[in-house]
């Protein structure tokens, strides 16, 4: 683990520093979608860091935490990720895809498998407002079926887990590197 971390930090710092772009930006954001507890019967609260290291290129580490809204339920969930986020066109509209994505969950509720991969992908558009982003995003979580085990035993153990989220993420650019 400790190798792969310092292979991304490397990679994001060597990339950042040699990019055509003029600006590397650090945002800080909050998922301020709560269509959940409608949608799922869970809580699924993130929180990101995300930078951008190339034109139409970023890296997001997101950090979940997912709770049972039925009050007879007895388990959380505490989820990172490593996401890429491309945007191939000059506009706001972006794809998201996981490279890692890992959950934890603790609880007497809690599938015997307590530490679950899974994977996501996104699309959203991002609006920029000086130095804010706001991104509504629809993500899809185990789009290709590899995981269905894994999200059967979350979705039991936590009376429900999102396949697909609406997202509505507002950043706030707290880092900027110019070169």
């Amino acid at each position: 683990m400790k190798k792969i971390i310092a292979v991304f930090l490397f990679l994001l710092i060597s990339t950042g520093a040699f990019c055509d772009d003029d600006v590397s930006s650090i945002y800080f954001g909050l998922d301020l979608g709560y269509l959940d507890p409608l949608l799922n019967k869970t809580v699924y609260n993130q929180i990101e860091t995300k930078m951008s290291v190339a034109p139409g290129l970023e890296f997001s580490i997101p950090v979940n935490y997912v709770i049972p809204t039925e009050e007879n339920k007895d388990a959380t969930s505490l989820g990172a990720a490593l996401n890429l986020n491309y945007r191939p066109f000059e506009n706001g509209l972006f794809f998201s895809f996981s490279m890692f994505d890992i959950s934890y969950v603790f609880g007497s509720d809690a599938p015997s498998t307590r530490l679950n991969y899974l994977n996501q992908l996104g699309l959203g558009y991002t609006f920029g407002v000086k130095k804010f982003q706001i991104e509504p995003a629809i993500i899809f979580i185990n789009p290709n079926g590899v995981y269905d085990v894994t999200i059967n035993q979350l979705k039991e153990s936590l009376g429900g887990y999102p396949t697909i989220r609406l997202q509505f993420i507002v950043s706030y650019r707290i880092f900027e590197i110019r070169n």
